[in-house]
């Protein structure tokens, strides 16, 4: 930041955590591990993440896959912040005006700006891990053997607003819909 470099940011590479995403980029992009096999990995070879947590989270190496500052291209101004939208129906505790007028939303391609910084891994090792991950995606199902609740998060009550969750009852064998808001 500026402030901890006497008035000029600068982009350092830590040797060890550089060394760390290099790991995650060739398992994936060369070994074609999953997600939940990398951090498996990380928590075998005792590598924590940049909080000190020994358990990664599938979410964060996805966000490490994707950041295309890794190969040496920073992007400034991917988000701003937007009037909220109005007609969302608030969840059930939430107060029925927000407490922030304003929320995050992309910005176009346009509108952000590419800074070069030191890269960590090349391009082309960059692109194999986003072609397994499209390929990851297009083999993902929520599961196997399809869902059991038809209307499962479309209906909600015409009394309080709250969701219709699903139940069974008869020994499993009857499915129903009820109002959480009366649990």
């Amino acid at each position: 930041s500026k402030a901890k470099n006497d008035g000029a940011a600068r982009w350092d590479i830590d040797p060890i955590q550089s060394e760390h995403v290099r790991y995650i980029f060739s398992w994936v992009g060369d070994g074609g591990c999953s997600l939940a096999e990398v951090a498996r990995r990380l928590f075998e070879r005792s590598i924590n993440t940049a909080h000190g947590k020994s358990k990664w989270d599938t979410a964060t190496i996805r966000g490490i896959l994707i950041n295309p500052a890794y190969h040496g291209h920073a992007v400034y101004g991917k988000q701003r912040l937007v009037a909220r939208k109005p007609g969302k129906r608030a969840k059930r505790g939430d107060p029925a005006v927000p407490r922030q007028a304003k929320v995050t939303a992309a910005t176009n391609v346009s509108e952000q700006t590419v800074i070069p910084v030191p890269a960590i891994i090349d391009h082309a090792l960059f692109e194999r891990v986003r072609v397994r991950m499209d390929e990851n995606l297009k083999r993902l199902r929520e599961r196997k053997n399809g869902s059991n609740y038809l209307l499962s998060g479309l209906m909600i009550c015409g009394i309080c607003g709250s969701a219709y969750c699903s139940r069974r009852n008869g020994g499993g064998k009857y499915i129903y819909y009820r109002c959480i808001g009366t649990d």
